[in-house]
């Protein structure tokens, strides 16, 4: 006899999860939608990069912020948007994603840091030189993001 090897997709993962909160399954929901949405995270990360190195630097944009969708309020999330709007040069959003992300945890020095870089890659160094030292104020180590301005 030939065993069946099934694959579940998102669609599969949302459906179970479904069927298990009914029947009082929470904990394994809790870890299947966790499962979707690292998922989600990783095909619009993946499709945001095809659509860069195809040189379609909207629909990038478009997949790259479709992440923050997914959990907004996740740092590691909102430290790759930021990068990723950085590194194809959308100065504008990335600051966007970028103060809110300092409204979320104020104390964090990457976003102060990274705000530094976009400054200064859009020519502006006074404010530059202003979030070098907010980031500084926070975190002496945030030096290593912004040595090089």
């Amino acid at each position: 006899s030939r065993s069946s090897h099934v694959t579940l997709n998102n669609t599969h993962h949302y459906a179970l999860s479904i069927l298990e909160i009914r029947g009082g399954l929470l904990n394994l929901t809790y870890h299947r939608t966790f499962t979707c949405i690292q998922i989600r995270v990783s095909v619009s990360h993946y499709e945001a990069y095809v659509s860069l190195n195809a040189g379609n630097r909207k629909d990038a944009v478009h997949h790259i912020l479709k992440i923050l969708e997914c959990n907004s309020t996740n740092l590691k999330n909102r430290r790759t948007v930021a990068l990723f709007l950085r590194n194809c040069g959308e100065y504008y959003i990335a600051l966007k994603i970028l103060l809110e992300t300092i409204e979320i945890n104020p104390n964090w020095a990457f976003p102060y840091a990274q705000i530094a870089i976009l400054y200064s890659a859009m020519g502006d160094t006074e404010k530059a030189n202003i979030w070098t030292r907010k980031a500084l104020s926070l975190n002496v180590r945030a030096f290593n993001e912004i040595g090089y301005l």
